[in-house]
């Protein structure tokens, strides 16, 4: 097993250091570790006392921040995998081993504290904000991004890059493995009272993590944070400006817009354009340096015309100002320079020049950066843009219907299991498996691996609660064989949920793949068949013993929602070859 560094940040900690040392001494034995303090700073005894059982122990001069301590610690760590923890004893060593050996399949190994009444109610409070706002935006996997025992391969620091100097360091590894998509999982762990006083200070530390969360932010999910609002303050702004510039003086109530208005909204018509652009291309930017992965918005930016669009409204809006400036110009040197009274043309006229300007500029751009991901296969994965628009709706729609807790195989779950890593919050294990997974991912307790699912599923029988199977049916050659195998690994009682496009959806995702070139033109070519729902019916319940199936449309119809369920008792439990003949079922299915 690779060697493993454990670094131990500390700063006055005279009181935790040795207990803590010791802990780690004793429960690491037998393990290939190398144990490493970095004393940022002390003024008590925490360096001498850390000597007699620490392997390394480095002290800064003066105190730079636990980040800091972190990153000096790192450049002098030898391990492969890279161990942080707290030097107070709040954090129990025993789980070490643990995290070294998920390391062997994951990249990053969060911790989850399962007991909060050791942590003081104000830092209880900003870790459930702070908390809440990182899974909402980065889609971390976890459930306590302020945890401060994790362990790392040393290729995803490397990869990172350590910045923050302060407490603020967990939220920026945190962000960013998570908008980087490193194979992670989490284990709960216990947390002990504090030994020594905290240094963390709720008010001043709360700010600097939130100030480091939304500079992440600016970079990592620039979608949010630029190119939504600034497309929000641009529409409105045009709609505003439309609306003076025809009726000249508008009146909401006791509100009274006129001339002024008109000039704010065209002065936000341009930081609106400004901000959505700039999202767009910081969007493309860290694709293209692997800080994120591929959004839906990427893909469009990337694939679709949306620059060569730009760039031809914008010289379409040149096209027009241009003239009407010069015409403006012109009539009033006619009239001898005298008093200027086409205000209003004149400033709208300027606003076109402004914004063409603007528009065109950024187009040029923006192709160069959308070329430049195409170039480097960033994105080749990444589903056409109207595919992740059509998955997303497909993931709602079946997330509501899985309860927490539950052990679920995912089949057909994708070469980095999207849909699971989506239901994070809901504390599942189990499984994923996909033809297209190159080698085995471990998100949180779900385990995704490569299988052809033509074949046997390597799960025991009745060994999980629930299977999910989205946009899978119409790509399988034996459709009864793989729902038998779904009855096989489900325990009684079990629910199997599966969506599968509509019969009149054909014609239109032929249309979207082979004409528009909007979703993945394999994907539709691969499909073997559509299922009405009398056929989705039989073949969960006469093909295959499922019982109290339902199947309704969604996605204005064009999509279908199976839901079915396995029986309670054994005495229902089916012998299929007895049942049905399945080939007669298949001749009818082939036919129809």
């Amino acid at each position: 097993m690779p060697r493993t560094s454990v670094i131990i940040p500390a700063f006055n900690e005279e009181r935790g250091i040795i207990p803590t040392l010791q802990d780690v001494r004793a429960e690491t034995e037998g393990l290939d570790v190398e144990i490493i303090v970095v004393d940022d700073g002390s003024t008590d005894k925490t360096s001498e006392l850390a000597k007699a059982h620490a392997d390394k122990v480095i002290k800064h001069r003066v105190n730079q921040g636990k980040g800091a301590a972190m990153k000096t610690g790192y450049q002098a760590a030898a391990g492969e995998y890279i161990v942080f923890l707290d030097a107070d004893g709040t954090y129990p060593a025993k789980y070490i081993p643990d995290i070294v050996r998920k390391l062997k399949d994951v990249d990053i190994v969060f911790t989850s504290r399962v007991n909060k009444e050791n942590i003081r109610i104000l830092n209880r409070f900003g870790n459930w904000l702070i908390s809440k706002l990182i899974k909402k935006l980065t889609g971390f996997i976890g459930h306590d991004p302020l945890s401060g025992l994790y362990g790392m391969r040393r290729s995803v620091i490397d990869a990172i890059g350590l910045e923050s100097s302060t407490f603020a360091v967990e939220t920026e590894i945190v962000v960013k493995a998570s908008s980087m998509r490193f194979d992670a999982s989490e284990i709960p762990v216990s947390y002990r009272p504090r030994v020594g006083s905290s240094k963390l200070r709720p008010f001043r530390d709360g700010l600097r993590i939130f100030r480091v969360l939304v500079d992440l932010l600016f970079i990592f999910q620039p979608n949010i944070t630029f190119a939504l609002p600034g497309s929000l303050i641009f529409l409105a702004s045009i709609f505003l400006a439309s609306i003076l510039a025809i009726k000249g003086i508008v009146t909401f109530g006791n509100i009274r817009l006129g001339f002024n208005s008109l000039l704010a909204s065209i002065a936000f018509m341009a930081l609106g354009l400004n901000t959505a652009i700039y999202g767009g291309i910081i969007d493309l930017y860290a694709t293209r340096h692997h800080f994120k992965k591929p959004t839906s918005i990427t893909i469009a930016l990337a694939k679709l015309p949306v620059f060569s669009l730009l760039r031809n409204f914008s010289i379409l809006v040149l096209a027009v100002s241009l003239p009407a400036l010069a015409y403006l110009c012109y009539t009033w040197a006619s009239k001898g320079f005298g008093p200027f009274s086409s205000t209003k043309p004149w400033i709208l006229a300027l606003a076109g020049l402004l914004l063409g300007l603007q528009g065109l500029f950024a187009s040029i751009t923006g192709r160069i950066f959308a070329k430049d991901c195409l170039e480097e296969n960033v994105i080749e994965k990444a589903w056409p843009f109207f595919d992740q628009i059509i998955a997303n709706a497909r993931y709602r729609r079946v997330k509501k219907l899985i309860p927490p807790g539950s052990i679920i195989c995912d089949l057909g779950c994708g070469y980095d299991g999207t849909f699971l890593r989506k239901l994070s919050t809901l504390k599942l294990e189990g499984y994923g498996f996909d033809r297209s997974v190159e080698k085995d991912l471990i998100i949180g307790d779900i385990k995704i691996s490569s299988l052809n699912l033509a074949n046997k599923i390597p799960l025991e029988n009745e060994s999980v609660d629930l299977v999910t199977s989205l946009a899978l049916l119409e790509h399988l050659d034996d459709p009864i064989n793989f729902v038998r195998e779904v009855f096989r690994i489900l325990k009684p009682g079990g629910k199997f949920i599966l969506t599968t496009p509509a019969p009149r959806a054909k014609l239109l995702l032929e249309f979207l793949a082979f004409r528009l070139k909007l979703i993945s033109v394999d994907e539709v070519k691969d499909h073997k068949r559509y299922f009405p729902k009398q056929e989705i019916k039989r073949l969960l319940e006469e093909g295959s013993g499922f019982i109290n199936s339902s199947v309704k449309t969604f996605l204005l119809g064009f999509n279908q929602i199976a839901i079915a369920y396995k029986p309670e008792e054994s005495a229902l439990r089916i012998d299929f070859e007895q049942r049905v003949d399945a080939e007669i079922i298949k001749q009818e299915l082939s036919s129809s």
